[in-house]
Protein backbone atom coordinates (compact mmCIF):
# COMPACT_ATOMS: atom_id res chain seq x y z
CA UNK A 1 0.00 0.00 0.00
CA UNK A 2 1.08 3.57 -0.65
CA UNK A 3 0.25 6.77 1.15
CA UNK A 4 0.61 10.05 -0.73
CA UNK A 5 2.24 13.04 0.89
CA UNK A 6 1.31 16.37 -0.64
CA UNK A 7 2.44 18.87 1.96
CA UNK A 8 4.14 20.97 -0.72
CA UNK A 9 3.27 20.58 -4.38
CA UNK A 10 6.15 20.58 -6.89
CA UNK A 11 4.94 23.74 -8.63
CA UNK A 12 4.80 25.59 -5.32
CA UNK A 13 8.39 24.67 -4.66
CA UNK A 14 9.45 26.10 -7.95
CA UNK A 15 7.68 29.35 -7.14
CA UNK A 16 9.20 29.52 -3.66
CA UNK A 17 12.66 28.82 -5.07
CA UNK A 18 12.21 31.47 -7.75
CA UNK A 19 11.10 34.17 -5.28
CA UNK A 20 13.37 33.55 -2.33
CA UNK A 21 16.40 31.81 -3.82
CA UNK A 22 17.09 33.52 -7.15
CA UNK A 23 20.42 34.91 -5.99
CA UNK A 24 21.42 31.50 -4.68
CA UNK A 25 20.48 29.80 -7.94
CA UNK A 26 22.46 32.29 -10.01
CA UNK A 27 25.49 31.68 -7.84
CA UNK A 28 25.02 27.91 -8.03
CA UNK A 29 24.63 28.00 -11.82
CA UNK A 30 27.95 29.82 -12.21
CA UNK A 31 29.81 27.75 -9.63
CA UNK A 32 30.93 25.07 -12.04
CA UNK A 33 32.74 24.69 -15.36
CA UNK A 34 31.38 22.72 -18.32
CA UNK A 35 33.80 21.22 -20.83
CA UNK A 36 33.66 18.67 -23.64
CA UNK A 37 36.28 15.94 -23.15
CA UNK A 38 35.68 14.02 -26.36
CA UNK A 39 33.48 14.30 -29.46
CA UNK A 40 32.37 11.17 -31.34
CA UNK A 41 31.71 10.86 -35.04
CA UNK A 42 28.13 11.74 -35.97
CA UNK A 43 25.75 8.81 -35.64
CA UNK A 44 27.69 7.08 -32.86
CA UNK A 45 24.99 7.60 -30.19
CA UNK A 46 26.51 7.08 -26.72
CA UNK A 47 23.46 6.31 -24.58
CA UNK A 48 24.69 4.60 -21.41
CA UNK A 49 25.79 6.12 -18.11
CA UNK A 50 29.57 6.24 -17.77
CA UNK A 51 31.49 4.05 -15.29
CA UNK A 52 34.48 5.35 -13.31
CA UNK A 53 37.39 3.30 -12.00
CA UNK A 54 39.66 4.21 -9.10
CA UNK A 55 42.21 5.84 -11.40
CA UNK A 56 39.68 8.24 -12.90
CA UNK A 57 39.25 6.41 -16.21
CA UNK A 58 35.81 6.44 -17.82
CA UNK A 59 34.16 3.45 -19.49
CA UNK A 60 31.06 3.50 -21.67
CA UNK A 61 29.23 2.21 -24.71
CA UNK A 62 28.12 3.58 -28.07
CA UNK A 63 24.92 2.32 -29.66
CA UNK A 64 26.46 2.55 -33.16
CA UNK A 65 29.94 3.26 -34.45
CA UNK A 66 32.97 1.10 -33.87
CA UNK A 67 34.70 -0.86 -36.63
CA UNK A 68 31.47 -2.40 -37.93
CA UNK A 69 28.93 0.29 -36.98
CA UNK A 70 27.21 -2.10 -34.54
CA UNK A 71 28.40 -0.27 -31.43
CA UNK A 72 31.40 -0.38 -29.15
CA UNK A 73 32.78 -0.34 -25.61
CA UNK A 74 35.33 2.40 -24.95
CA UNK A 75 37.70 3.71 -22.31
CA UNK A 76 38.54 7.41 -21.89
CA UNK A 77 41.79 8.04 -20.01
CA UNK A 78 43.78 11.05 -18.90
CA UNK A 79 47.13 11.35 -20.65
CA UNK A 80 49.15 14.37 -19.50
CA UNK A 81 46.73 17.26 -20.03
CA UNK A 82 44.56 15.52 -22.63
CA UNK A 83 41.90 12.82 -22.68
CA UNK A 84 42.48 9.84 -24.95
CA UNK A 85 39.76 7.43 -26.09
CA UNK A 86 40.51 3.78 -26.83
CA UNK A 87 37.95 1.39 -28.28
CA UNK A 88 38.07 -1.78 -26.19
CA UNK A 89 35.69 -3.79 -28.38
CA UNK A 90 33.69 -3.27 -31.57
CA UNK A 91 30.56 -5.37 -31.95
CA UNK A 92 30.14 -7.13 -35.26
CA UNK A 93 33.52 -8.87 -35.24
CA UNK A 94 31.57 -12.14 -35.13
CA UNK A 95 28.96 -10.95 -37.60
CA UNK A 96 25.61 -10.67 -35.87
CA UNK A 97 26.39 -13.37 -33.31
CA UNK A 98 28.39 -11.34 -30.78
CA UNK A 99 25.57 -8.81 -30.34
CA UNK A 100 24.89 -5.31 -31.60
CA UNK A 101 23.83 -1.90 -30.29
CA UNK A 102 24.82 -1.74 -26.59
CA UNK A 103 22.70 0.93 -24.89
CA UNK A 104 23.30 0.42 -21.17
CA UNK A 105 26.05 1.12 -18.68
CA UNK A 106 28.95 -1.30 -18.34
CA UNK A 107 29.41 -2.79 -14.88
CA UNK A 108 32.99 -3.16 -13.65
CA UNK A 109 34.14 -5.73 -11.08
CA UNK A 110 37.16 -5.51 -8.77
CA UNK A 111 39.43 -7.27 -11.27
CA UNK A 112 38.63 -4.77 -14.03
CA UNK A 113 36.32 -7.06 -16.03
CA UNK A 114 33.38 -5.26 -17.67
CA UNK A 115 29.85 -6.62 -18.00
CA UNK A 116 27.10 -5.29 -20.23
CA UNK A 117 24.22 -5.98 -22.58
CA UNK A 118 23.39 -5.49 -26.25
CA UNK A 119 20.00 -4.34 -27.49
CA UNK A 120 20.02 -6.80 -30.40
CA UNK A 121 22.15 -9.51 -31.93
CA UNK A 122 23.25 -12.91 -30.78
CA UNK A 123 23.37 -16.28 -32.43
CA UNK A 124 19.67 -17.06 -32.10
CA UNK A 125 16.86 -14.71 -33.11
CA UNK A 126 18.81 -11.52 -32.50
CA UNK A 127 17.01 -10.53 -29.29
CA UNK A 128 20.10 -9.32 -27.42
CA UNK A 129 22.97 -10.63 -25.32
CA UNK A 130 24.74 -10.32 -21.98
CA UNK A 131 28.51 -10.11 -22.41
CA UNK A 132 31.73 -10.03 -20.42
CA UNK A 133 34.75 -8.03 -21.59
CA UNK A 134 38.08 -9.00 -20.02
CA UNK A 135 41.18 -6.78 -20.17
CA UNK A 136 44.23 -8.04 -22.10
CA UNK A 137 46.82 -10.15 -20.27
CA UNK A 138 49.63 -8.56 -18.29
CA UNK A 139 52.15 -8.10 -19.79
CA UNK A 140 50.28 -7.49 -23.05
CA UNK A 141 50.89 -9.76 -26.02
CA UNK A 142 51.43 -6.71 -28.24
CA UNK A 143 51.38 -2.95 -28.00
CA UNK A 144 47.69 -3.01 -28.86
CA UNK A 145 46.11 -6.06 -27.26
CA UNK A 146 42.37 -6.43 -27.76
CA UNK A 147 40.03 -6.98 -24.88
CA UNK A 148 38.41 -10.40 -24.90
CA UNK A 149 34.60 -10.57 -25.33
CA UNK A 150 32.70 -13.57 -23.95
CA UNK A 151 28.97 -13.99 -24.40
CA UNK A 152 27.31 -14.99 -21.13
CA UNK A 153 23.80 -15.40 -22.53
CA UNK A 154 22.02 -15.16 -25.87
CA UNK A 155 18.35 -14.19 -25.54
CA UNK A 156 17.51 -15.55 -28.97
CA UNK A 157 17.85 -19.10 -27.73
CA UNK A 158 14.71 -19.17 -25.55
CA UNK A 159 11.58 -17.14 -26.23
CA UNK A 160 10.53 -17.17 -22.56
CA UNK A 161 13.89 -15.76 -21.51
CA UNK A 162 12.87 -12.29 -22.64
CA UNK A 163 14.06 -9.87 -25.28
CA UNK A 164 15.72 -6.45 -25.42
CA UNK A 165 18.02 -6.61 -22.36
CA UNK A 166 19.12 -2.97 -22.78
CA UNK A 167 18.95 -1.99 -19.10
CA UNK A 168 21.91 -1.72 -16.73
CA UNK A 169 23.18 -4.78 -14.85
CA UNK A 170 23.66 -5.12 -11.07
CA UNK A 171 25.57 -7.52 -8.82
CA UNK A 172 23.97 -9.05 -5.73
CA UNK A 173 25.97 -9.71 -2.55
CA UNK A 174 27.11 -13.11 -3.88
CA UNK A 175 28.36 -11.71 -7.18
CA UNK A 176 25.46 -12.94 -9.30
CA UNK A 177 24.25 -10.69 -12.13
CA UNK A 178 20.72 -9.30 -12.42
CA UNK A 179 19.12 -7.41 -15.27
CA UNK A 180 15.79 -6.80 -16.97
CA UNK A 181 14.29 -7.35 -20.41
CA UNK A 182 11.75 -4.93 -21.82
CA UNK A 183 9.65 -7.78 -23.23
CA UNK A 184 9.24 -11.52 -23.11
CA UNK A 185 8.89 -13.85 -20.16
CA UNK A 186 5.89 -15.97 -19.22
CA UNK A 187 3.38 -13.17 -19.82
CA UNK A 188 5.39 -11.39 -22.56
CA UNK A 189 5.52 -8.14 -20.53
CA UNK A 190 9.16 -8.22 -19.45
CA UNK A 191 11.37 -9.99 -16.94
CA UNK A 192 13.97 -9.74 -14.23
CA UNK A 193 16.66 -12.31 -15.02
CA UNK A 194 19.55 -13.72 -13.04
CA UNK A 195 22.93 -15.07 -14.12
CA UNK A 196 24.39 -17.26 -11.38
CA UNK A 197 28.12 -17.80 -11.09
CA UNK A 198 29.17 -21.41 -11.60
CA UNK A 199 32.69 -22.81 -12.16
CA UNK A 200 33.59 -22.04 -15.75
CA UNK A 201 30.17 -20.70 -16.75
CA UNK A 202 27.13 -18.61 -15.85
CA UNK A 203 23.67 -20.18 -15.42
CA UNK A 204 20.72 -18.13 -16.72
CA UNK A 205 17.26 -18.10 -15.12
CA UNK A 206 14.18 -15.89 -15.27
CA UNK A 207 13.89 -14.54 -11.75
CA UNK A 208 10.49 -12.86 -12.29
CA UNK A 209 8.02 -12.36 -15.16
CA UNK A 210 5.81 -9.25 -15.02
CA UNK A 211 2.11 -9.27 -15.82
CA UNK A 212 0.10 -6.31 -17.05
CA UNK A 213 -1.56 -5.53 -13.69
CA UNK A 214 1.79 -4.87 -11.98
CA UNK A 215 3.09 -2.94 -14.95
CA UNK A 216 5.19 -3.86 -17.94
CA UNK A 217 8.23 -2.94 -20.04
CA UNK A 218 11.01 -2.41 -17.49
CA UNK A 219 13.41 0.08 -19.07
CA UNK A 220 15.76 0.28 -16.08
CA UNK A 221 17.81 -2.22 -14.15
CA UNK A 222 17.35 -3.19 -10.52
CA UNK A 223 18.65 -1.81 -7.21
CA UNK A 224 19.28 -3.94 -4.11
CA UNK A 225 18.70 -3.08 -0.45
CA UNK A 226 20.77 -4.47 2.44
CA UNK A 227 18.51 -7.53 2.87
CA UNK A 228 18.55 -8.58 -0.78
CA UNK A 229 15.22 -7.15 -1.92
CA UNK A 230 15.41 -5.64 -5.39
CA UNK A 231 13.61 -2.55 -6.70
CA UNK A 232 12.90 -1.06 -10.09
CA UNK A 233 10.42 0.74 -12.31
CA UNK A 234 7.97 -0.32 -15.02
CA UNK A 235 7.39 2.05 -17.92
CA UNK A 236 3.68 1.35 -18.47
CA UNK A 237 0.73 -0.57 -17.06
CA UNK A 238 0.00 -0.85 -13.38
CA UNK A 239 -3.21 0.26 -11.67
CA UNK A 240 -3.50 3.46 -13.72
CA UNK A 241 -1.67 2.55 -16.91
CA UNK A 242 1.15 5.07 -16.35
CA UNK A 243 3.82 2.77 -14.89
CA UNK A 244 4.84 1.72 -11.40
CA UNK A 245 7.63 1.13 -8.88
CA UNK A 246 8.06 -2.44 -7.66
CA UNK A 247 9.85 -4.52 -5.03
CA UNK A 248 10.75 -8.21 -5.39
CA UNK A 249 11.93 -10.25 -2.40
CA UNK A 250 14.79 -12.79 -2.63
CA UNK A 251 12.14 -15.53 -2.72
CA UNK A 252 10.53 -13.98 -5.82
CA UNK A 253 7.45 -12.33 -4.28
CA UNK A 254 6.56 -9.00 -5.98
CA UNK A 255 4.83 -5.93 -4.55
CA UNK A 256 3.87 -2.73 -6.35
CA UNK A 257 5.05 0.16 -4.15
CA UNK A 258 3.43 2.86 -6.25
CA UNK A 259 1.36 3.16 -9.44
CA UNK A 260 1.60 6.51 -11.22
CA UNK A 261 -1.57 8.38 -12.08
CA UNK A 262 -0.12 10.11 -15.11
CA UNK A 263 -0.95 13.60 -13.79
CA UNK A 264 0.79 15.63 -11.05
CA UNK A 265 2.82 12.61 -9.99
CA UNK A 266 4.31 11.92 -13.43
CA UNK A 267 4.10 9.02 -15.85
CA UNK A 268 6.19 6.42 -17.64
CA UNK A 269 9.35 6.04 -15.55
CA UNK A 270 12.37 4.92 -17.54
CA UNK A 271 15.00 5.72 -14.90
CA UNK A 272 15.67 3.28 -12.11
CA UNK A 273 15.50 4.03 -8.38
CA UNK A 274 18.30 5.05 -6.01
CA UNK A 275 18.53 4.71 -2.21
CA UNK A 276 19.64 7.47 0.13
CA UNK A 277 21.45 6.77 3.41
CA UNK A 278 18.14 6.59 5.32
CA UNK A 279 16.59 3.92 3.09
CA UNK A 280 14.34 6.18 1.04
CA UNK A 281 13.98 5.55 -2.70
CA UNK A 282 14.41 8.30 -5.28
CA UNK A 283 13.56 8.19 -8.96
CA UNK A 284 12.09 10.16 -11.83
CA UNK A 285 9.42 9.82 -14.48
CA UNK A 286 10.09 10.63 -18.11
CA UNK A 287 6.88 12.64 -18.61
CA UNK A 288 4.01 14.28 -16.69
CA UNK A 289 4.01 16.54 -13.68
CA UNK A 290 3.18 20.23 -13.47
CA UNK A 291 5.84 21.16 -16.03
CA UNK A 292 5.25 18.25 -18.37
CA UNK A 293 8.89 17.14 -18.30
CA UNK A 294 8.69 14.46 -15.64
CA UNK A 295 8.74 14.36 -11.85
CA UNK A 296 11.57 13.62 -9.44
CA UNK A 297 10.02 11.69 -6.56
CA UNK A 298 10.74 10.10 -3.20
CA UNK A 299 9.26 6.87 -1.79
CA UNK A 300 9.71 6.52 1.98
CA UNK A 301 8.99 3.34 3.97
CA UNK A 302 6.53 3.90 6.83
CA UNK A 303 4.92 1.15 8.93
CA UNK A 304 4.64 -1.33 6.09
CA UNK A 305 3.60 1.23 3.47
CA UNK A 306 5.52 3.56 1.19
CA UNK A 307 4.79 7.29 1.15
CA UNK A 308 5.05 8.94 -2.25
CA UNK A 309 6.29 12.56 -2.36
CA UNK A 310 6.92 14.52 -5.58
CA UNK A 311 9.98 16.67 -4.88
CA UNK A 312 10.35 18.53 -8.18
CA UNK A 313 8.49 18.84 -11.49
CA UNK A 314 10.68 19.34 -14.54
CA UNK A 315 9.70 21.38 -17.59
CA UNK A 316 10.12 20.43 -21.23
CA UNK A 317 9.01 17.27 -22.97
CA UNK A 318 11.36 14.59 -21.72
CA UNK A 319 12.70 13.94 -18.25
CA UNK A 320 15.42 11.62 -16.90
CA UNK A 321 15.92 8.34 -18.75
CA UNK A 322 18.60 6.95 -16.41
CA UNK A 323 18.95 6.76 -12.64
CA UNK A 324 19.71 9.74 -10.42
CA UNK A 325 22.82 9.80 -8.22
CA UNK A 326 23.63 11.22 -4.77
CA UNK A 327 26.85 12.91 -3.71
CA UNK A 328 28.33 12.53 -0.21
CA UNK A 329 26.48 15.66 0.99
CA UNK A 330 23.05 14.29 0.03
CA UNK A 331 22.58 16.37 -3.12
CA UNK A 332 20.80 14.64 -6.00
CA UNK A 333 21.94 14.85 -9.65
CA UNK A 334 20.30 13.86 -12.91
CA UNK A 335 20.09 14.47 -16.63
CA UNK A 336 16.86 15.37 -18.43
CA UNK A 337 16.53 14.30 -22.05
CA UNK A 338 14.49 17.24 -23.45
CA UNK A 339 14.49 19.74 -20.57
CA UNK A 340 16.43 22.97 -20.24
CA UNK A 341 16.32 26.45 -21.74
CA UNK A 342 16.66 25.07 -25.28
CA UNK A 343 14.65 21.85 -24.78
CA UNK A 344 17.75 19.93 -25.88
CA UNK A 345 18.44 18.47 -22.46
CA UNK A 346 20.00 19.54 -19.19
CA UNK A 347 22.07 18.45 -16.21
CA UNK A 348 20.51 19.40 -12.89
CA UNK A 349 21.13 19.31 -9.16
CA UNK A 350 18.59 19.12 -6.35
CA UNK A 351 19.78 20.36 -2.95
CA UNK A 352 17.86 19.49 0.24
CA UNK A 353 16.91 22.58 2.26
CA UNK A 354 14.60 22.68 5.30
CA UNK A 355 12.34 19.87 4.14
CA UNK A 356 12.25 21.03 0.52
CA UNK A 357 14.57 20.74 -2.48
CA UNK A 358 16.23 23.58 -4.40
CA UNK A 359 16.72 23.06 -8.12
CA UNK A 360 19.87 24.23 -9.95
CA UNK A 361 20.59 23.81 -13.64
CA UNK A 362 24.24 22.86 -14.07
CA UNK A 363 24.09 22.99 -17.86
CA UNK A 364 21.46 23.54 -20.55
CA UNK A 365 22.53 21.97 -23.82
CA UNK A 366 22.48 24.31 -26.82
CA UNK A 367 23.00 21.88 -29.69
CA UNK A 368 26.43 23.22 -30.64
CA UNK A 369 29.76 21.72 -29.67
CA UNK A 370 28.20 20.67 -26.35
CA UNK A 371 25.86 18.20 -28.08
CA UNK A 372 22.23 17.53 -27.25
CA UNK A 373 19.79 15.03 -25.75
CA UNK A 374 21.63 13.35 -22.84
CA UNK A 375 20.31 9.82 -22.33
CA UNK A 376 22.95 8.48 -19.95
CA UNK A 377 22.78 9.58 -16.35
CA UNK A 378 25.45 11.45 -14.38
CA UNK A 379 28.58 9.81 -12.97
CA UNK A 380 30.29 11.48 -10.00
CA UNK A 381 33.87 11.04 -8.84
CA UNK A 382 35.10 11.52 -5.26
CA UNK A 383 36.07 15.14 -5.96
CA UNK A 384 32.58 16.15 -7.07
CA UNK A 385 33.35 16.18 -10.79
CA UNK A 386 30.41 15.06 -12.89
CA UNK A 387 30.67 13.15 -16.18
CA UNK A 388 28.09 12.31 -18.81
CA UNK A 389 27.32 11.88 -22.49
CA UNK A 390 25.14 13.49 -25.13
CA UNK A 391 23.49 11.13 -27.59
CA UNK A 392 22.92 13.32 -30.66
CA UNK A 393 24.27 16.33 -32.52
CA UNK A 394 27.98 16.67 -31.82
CA UNK A 395 27.58 13.79 -29.42
CA UNK A 396 30.33 13.38 -26.91
CA UNK A 397 31.56 13.08 -23.33
CA UNK A 398 31.38 16.07 -21.02
CA UNK A 399 32.68 17.05 -17.59
CA UNK A 400 31.21 19.51 -15.09
CA UNK A 401 33.67 20.57 -12.41
CA UNK A 402 32.92 22.62 -9.28
CA UNK A 403 34.94 25.83 -9.00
Amino acid sequence: MVAQKMALAPLSRQVVAAIFCSAFLLAAASAQTFSVLYTFDLGTYPEGTLTLDGAGNLYGTTFAGGDYDYGSVFKLSHSNSAWVLNTLYSFGAGGYTDGRNPAGQVLRDESGVLYGTTHQGGGGLGEGTVFKLAPPPTPPVSAISPWIEVQLYDFGLQGTGGWDPSADLAFDAEGNLYGTTAGGGVYRYGTVYKLTRSPGRWIFSVFYSFDRTQGFQPMSGVTFDATGNLYGTLFAGGANGAGSVYQITPSGSATVLYSFNGSYDGANPQAGVTFDAAGNLYGATSTGGAGGGGVVFELSPSNGTWIYTPIYSLSGSGGPLRSLVFDSAGNLYGTAYRDGANYLGSVFKLTPSNGSWIYSSLHDFAGGSDGEYPIGGPALDENGNLYGTTSQGQNGIFEITPN
